[in-house]
Order: structure tokens, then sequence, then C-alpha cells
């Protein structure tokens, strides 16, 4: 009978810790959101009011650092692609090449344009190949047209990255 009782105790503890573990877990999901708009921030939601850590920052940087390159170059790529879908398009404008931007788009107007004959309204991306060269990244990708999964285009993008969250990209002018 004492053998059974220490035996349930244990499987009782053992399912204890582990609803805390999924409760924790689910607690961080909730709590540590991150802000659409600015992926360099995370957003703290509580009932009353949201809050903007500057230590967040922090946090953002060392999970960038923590991703493997290749991880690395799709955050960032995402990151362009989020401004577009989101129609900001100085934010998108902003991580472009100096020298590329000049070349192809010497204002934002002409970027815009651009953007809004290349880019589906709402897209996904497929990530074929990743290759580096020195600092440099090339991705080749397709963008998707989530309306129409059949209108599929490849695009190659070029990621110079300086640091962890520090990056310029171009790509090829369709």
């Amino acid at each position: 009978m004492k053998e059974e009782i220490k035996m349930i105790d244990v499987i009782l503890i053992l399912v204890a810790l582990i609803l805390i573990t999924v409760n924790i877990v689910f607690c961080m999901k909730i709590y540590l959101i991150p802000n659409s708009n600015n992926n360099s921030s995370i957003v703290r939601e509580t009932t009353n009011e949201i809050s903007v850590d500057k230590s967040d920052e922090d946090l953002i940087f060392e999970k960038i650092k923590s991703m493997n390159e290749r991880d690395r170059m799709e955050f960032y790529f995402s990151e362009y692609a989020t401004y577009i879908e989101d129609k900001e398009y100085k934010k998108a404008y902003d991580l472009l090449y100096t020298e590329f931007k000049n070349s192809y788009f010497p204002t934002l107007e002409k970027f815009e344009e651009y953007a809004k004959k290349i880019y589906p309204e709402f897209m996904t991306f497929s990530y074929n190949n990743i290759d580096r060269q020195g600092y440099i990244y090339i991705l080749n990708i397709d963008i998707i047209d989530v309306s129409n999964k059949q209108n599929k285009k490849s695009h190659r993008v070029v990621i110079q990255e300086n640091d962890f969250n520090d990056f310029v990209l171009s790509f090829q002018v369709i």
C-alpha cells in the first residue's frame, strides 16, 4: 500500500511539474508578443496598458544573435516584406542598400510604385536556396500570392549583414 502511495505521489509531482512548465511557456507567449509595427521591440500586454521596455531591444538582439545564418537572413527579409504588406514603404525603402536605391529607386515614390506592381497585397515566401559570399547572403525565393497560389514569382535577394540586426538589402529588379 505504501509503495502505491509513493508511486502515485511521484506521478502527481511529475504531472504538476509538467503543468507548471506548460503554463510558464504559455504565459511567455502571451506576454512577449512581437510588435508588428516595429520588429525591434517587444510589447508587454496587460489588462490595462501596453508598455514597451527599452531592454526589449536587447532581447531581440540576443534572439537574432542566437539564430543561424539562414534564419537571420529569412528574419531580415521577412521584416522587409512585412513593411511592404503593411504599406510602410518608407521603412522598407530605408532597408535598401544606398547604391542600389540610388540606381533603381531614386525616390520613395518610385520604390512605392514598383512595390505595388511587383508584390501581391498578401504574400508568402518559399525560401529555396541561400548562398554566402563573405558578409553577403544571396537568397533565392519564390513570392507567392496568398489569394492565388498559382501566381508565383522567383526573386533573388541580396542581404549585407553588417552586424546582428544591422543589415541592408537589394534585389533583382523584375
